[in-house]
């Protein structure tokens, strides 16, 4: 937003701007007089300042493997006092990580409460239609249900691939199938 005022302001102003944005001009005098006079900046601004580089430093010097924990402990044993949470929120705002072992993504989560019902619609438009046939779209659905006591306990999987046209109108012959797996 601030670049944006900065951009705008010869033509439009600087009040005017804001109240349109419905922020305070007095927080943009702000931000312009602390970039012109950065003693102006608060305490925590200047510190940040400071110790980011120190930060990516010890990340870097150790193949960028260290955590906020491991780069934390470095900091102090090098005689650079900071606060834990500080190392972990100006690694966070540059992006650096420490190495994860295991497994990172979990892709799915267990629900033992009977159903679990996921269906997913693709419309597959990545082919080339006729100029006669470029109204139509092909459709696949695939659902997955989870048996309970009733049925026989497994994995329904079914799938159904179909052609629409424009206006929403469906083709009278679809293809079904579905299996069970246990």
């Amino acid at each position: 937003m601030r670049t944006f005022i900065d951009q705008y302001r010869q033509a439009y102003g600087v009040e005017s701007i804001c109240k349109v944005l419905q922020v305070a001009p007095s927080g943009y005098w702000r931000f312009a007089a602390q970039r012109r006079n950065p003693a102006l900046r608060c305490a925590r601004a200047k510190s940040d300042e400071v110790l980011a580089p120190q930060i990516e430093r010890v990340w870097q010097a150790n193949l960028q493997v260290y955590g906020a924990e491991k780069v934390w402990r470095q900091l102090r044993r090098e005689g650079i006092e900071a606060a834990r949470c500080t190392v972990e929120r100006l690694m966070r705002r540059a992006g650096l990580r420490g190495v994860m072992r295991g497994k990172i993504v979990k892709t799915t989560v267990a629900n033992a409460a009977a159903w679990i019902c996921f269906s997913v619609r693709r419309c597959l438009r990545d082919f080339a239609a006729s100029v006669l046939r470029s109204a139509e779209s092909w459709n696949a659905y695939l659902s997955m249900a989870r048996g309970g006591a009733p049925l026989s306990v497994g994995w329904l999987y079914g799938f159904r691939a179909q052609i629409e046209y424009s206006h929403h109108c469906r083709h009278p012959f679809s293809q079904v199938a579905a299996t069970w797996s246990h």
